[in-house]
């Protein structure tokens, strides 16, 4: 529709990267799996778990890069069309507010001054962006919110490429296969993310040990966002789709019926 094709335009660019780091991850996920070493003593059984190497190129980074720019930027459109939608001209800093602090987004919507980045958009239109603030949602869920997660990791996108590393967001889970037909499962305490190694006590007998025996992780590990960054320990893939979802079923609806014809 009029004013929207800046917008559809992002989103679209921004599922073409999402399909393709969907695709290579799947691909480097399949062969890209942890080691896995039973160790006993006298007394007791353990797992050791530990990568090789963990991380995903850093092509593919730039890739999640490019898909956070892109989404972002839609909104920032939206803003610009709303603004012209109304028979104004964007200034030079309009675009998408999103803040954690209801300050912050006061000062830098104030109207009739420079920082005003919704200056020219209509009045019912400034207050639904308003409702999609992360300060909205209280600050227990606030650092929960797509869009704040969007922002904080585009921003930190333009500077450095977030890491992505292969590992398991919560507990991961194991099954030891016994020779005598026993299945003996065990999980870690926690997530396992990184190098590794790590040691997972088993419940076992060492003398059951003896006879033919194998292991296998019940459940994947996935791809996630390195664990000192934005998103930290989150699945990528969950929270880019996540964050897609969110602004396009949710937000730019919203906005629409602004750009729909109006007889009379």
């Amino acid at each position: 529709m009029p004013w929207m094709e800046s917008v559809d335009a992002k989103i679209h660019r921004a599922k073409h990267h999402l399909s393709d780091l969907t695709q290579r991850l799947g691909e480097l996920g399949r062969g890209h799996k942890p080691e896995m070493v039973l160790k006993t003593d006298s007394q007791h059984a353990w797992l050791v778990v530990y990568y090789q190497e963990p991380y995903a190129p850093l092509s593919l980074s730039v890739v999640f890069g490019d898909f956070l720019y892109n989404l972002r930027s839609s909104l920032d459109a939206l803003v610009c069309a709303l603004i012209r939608k109304g028979g104004h001209a964007p200034t030079r800093n309009a675009s998408f507010p999103i803040y954690s602090s209801a300050a912050d987004y006061e000062r830098c919507t104030k109207r009739g001054t420079k920082a005003d980045v919704l200056a020219g958009m209509p009045n019912d239109a400034r207050s639904i962006v308003r409702t999609f603030q992360p300060f909205m949602r209280g600050s227990r869920t606030q650092d929960l919110d797509p869009l704040y997660q969007l922002n904080l990791m585009c921003n930190r996108d333009k500077h450095q490429a977030s890491h992505i590393i292969l590992g398991y967001a919560t507990e991961a889970h194991f099954a030891l296969h016994i020779g005598d037909g026993r299945i003996v499962q065990f999980s870690s305490e926690g997530p396992l993310i990184g190098h590794g190694p790590w040691q997972i006590p088993i419940q076992v007998s060492p003398s059951d040990l003896q006879s033919n025996h194998r292991i296998e992780a019940a459940g994947g590990a996935e791809f996630l966002v390195q664990a000192d960054e934005p998103g930290q320990g989150r699945p990528v893939l969950d929270l880019a789709y996540t964050c897609l979802r969110y602004v396009e079923e949710k937000v730019i609806p919203r906005f629409k019926p602004f750009f729909e014809h109006r007889a009379g």
